[in-house]
């Protein structure tokens, strides 16, 4: 059959590592699938989740983690947390709750 008649004329090539294509091609045994199927299967069907939007959160989430320590760490001492300090934190709180629901619902 000529190449220009072909049903699916379009070709896909990847490198991977010895470790890699033993894994790859244990999977596909275990599928019991061929290895176009298995590959076609596993791209066309997995659904496609970006975190990159998660990245720019973690230094958010650090500060947080650092005013959570801060605030354990005084109440350990017997000393208690300034209001100021709690009424912050639940700000930070709150604006990082906003940032995690508008980016999951960008994902949905």
């Amino acid at each position: 059959m000529a190449k220009g008649k072909r049903t699916r004329p379009y070709g896909l090539s990847i490198r991977m590592t010895a470790e890699e294509r033993k894994a790859v091609q244990k999977r596909i045994k275990e599928s019991g699938r061929s290895q176009r199927d298995f590959v076609l299967h596993a791209l066309l069907s997995i659904p496609i989740i970006n975190n990159y939007g998660l990245q720019s959160l973690l230094p958010e989430i650090r500060r947080v983690g650092n005013n959570l320590n801060q605030i354990a760490r005084s109440c350990n001492q017997w000393k208690h947390p300034a209001y100021v300090e709690i009424v912050a934190m639940r700000r930070e709180l709150s604006q990082l709750w906003q940032s995690l629901r508008q980016l999951n619902q960008e994902h949905l």
